[in-house]
């Protein structure tokens, strides 16, 4: 758990099903309300770290659709209650267990009563609205790839975009090398201390990915 400038909490849970994948808490300290990104897999393991830490989760946000970041959202949404964002075209991946990956490896998962959103989206608390994470459209790892980011905090969530190391692949449907050069350069443009939360790895900063690259 990290806990930013004495107001945000992060809270990175690594659940597992076919892959590792990284879901994310981001809380405001004061009032325990916040964001729920990319619950893949293990929904209980998921409630546990809510509920023992008396969080209230307003919205579950997804960087994009692939199985393993989506796998626990209807057992986590309609246990809590809660809305589920991601971009427009995520519509393609969700509703389709070929293009989410799933059906390649023995899953059908299928997510409905997903709200579709265009980049640039603000996403507020209601509880806090000066706490909050604007979507920006990444695509390169998958056509609906996006990013969360916090200016404030300096944290930005960018899911399989760019990891500690490495960058995300393009192999699968979807996927497309120029789009995600582009995506890189955005997210790289981000100040240096902006700390990137991703899927299947640790956290990193944009200066040490700059660094590992040369720029």
């Amino acid at each position: 758990m990290d806990v930013i400038n004495n107001q945000s909490i992060v809270h990175q849970i690594t659940v597992k099903d076919v892959f590792s994948t990284n879901a994310f808490l981001y809380i405001d300290q004061e009032t325990k309300h916040g964001f729920l990104f990319d619950p893949g897999a293990e929904a209980e393991k998921i409630l546990r770290v809510i509920k023992s830490n008396d969080y209230h989760i307003e919205k579950i946000l997804l960087t994009h659709g692939h199985f393993d970041h989506i796998g626990a959202v209807d057992k986590i949404r309609n246990e809590l209650n809660i809305p589920v964002y991601m971009h427009e075209l995520g519509h393609k991946y969700v509703q389709n267990a070929r293009m989410n990956l799933s059906a390649l490896c023995n899953r059908h998962i299928i997510v409905d009563e997903v709200n579709y959103v265009q980049s640039g989206e603000v996403f507020e608390l209601s509880a806090n609205s000066d706490f909050k994470v604007t979507m920006t459209h990444t695509p390169g790892h998958a056509m609906d790839q996006v990013m969360y980011y916090n200016a404030q905090d300096k944290v930005a969530f960018v899911g399989d975009t760019i990891f500690k190391g490495n960058i995300g692949s393009t192999q699968y449907e979807g996927g497309n090398e120029q789009d995600l050069m582009k995506s890189l350069n955005m997210i790289l443009s981000l100040p240096d201390d902006v700390v990137l939360y991703n899927g299947h790895t640790d956290k990193t900063t944009v200066g040490d990915e700059k660094k590992r690259y040369g720029l």
